[in-house]
């Protein structure tokens, strides 16, 4: 048995929608989630149990995948691993030269994820409209582009290369950030 976690569920997602989309990958054994309330900002999580030979196969399905409106964000739950287990393994970080302030900005970065073809968003026809999503951490952007696979993915590459650099501080200046209308 595995258990999956569910991440950014849709408030129209129902216990029926969740049990259909991963009892194709597996017998669904139990089922937790919550829902946001109609005025949040934070979309529904959840947990399933369920019997599978390949949580990895499920996640890699599944991870990003749109549904019901919103990106989801599934991985497997490692129930082996308790708390004390966690606390012994404690990363260490590398020494800083004196007068070298931590930045937790400097380890941002963002990377594509993943780019669909998409329906285009007013009229529905799929012609070369595709949504990409963006990464750091828990950070995501998702964005809708015209164009081939390639030229989107480009975009989205470029996208993420440009988060990157405005969130790295340059010192003795305010920072990269400029206006795009500044003449």
């Amino acid at each position: 048995m595995i258990e999956i976690s569910v991440e950014n569920l849709s408030n129209d997602v129902s216990e029926y929608d969740l049990q259909k989309l991963f009892s194709s990958y597996g017998n669904v054994r139990s089922m937790r989630f919550s829902r946001s309330s109609a005025h949040s900002k934070y979309p529904g999580s959840g947990s399933i149990e369920m019997d599978s030979e390949d949580p990895k196969h499920i996640v890699s399905v599944l991870d990003g995948r749109l549904f019901k409106g919103l990106v989801l964000r599934v991985r497997e739950v490692n129930r082996m691993q308790d708390s004390k287990s966690q606390a012994a393994i404690v990363p260490q970080q590398a020494a800083r030269p004196a007068g070298v302030a931590s930045d937790d900005r400097l380890r941002t970065n963002y990377s594509v994820e993943s780019v669909e073809k998409v329906p285009h968003p007013q009229s529905g026809a799929t012609a070369d409209w595709y949504r990409y999503t963006i990464v750091s951490g828990k950070s995501r952007v998702t964005g809708l582009h015209r164009g081939t696979l390639k030229e989107v993915t480009d975009y989205a590459e470029d996208c993420a290369q440009g988060f990157n650099l405005r969130s790295s501080p340059v010192r003795g200046s305010a920072g990269t950030w400029s206006s795009r209308n500044k003449k």
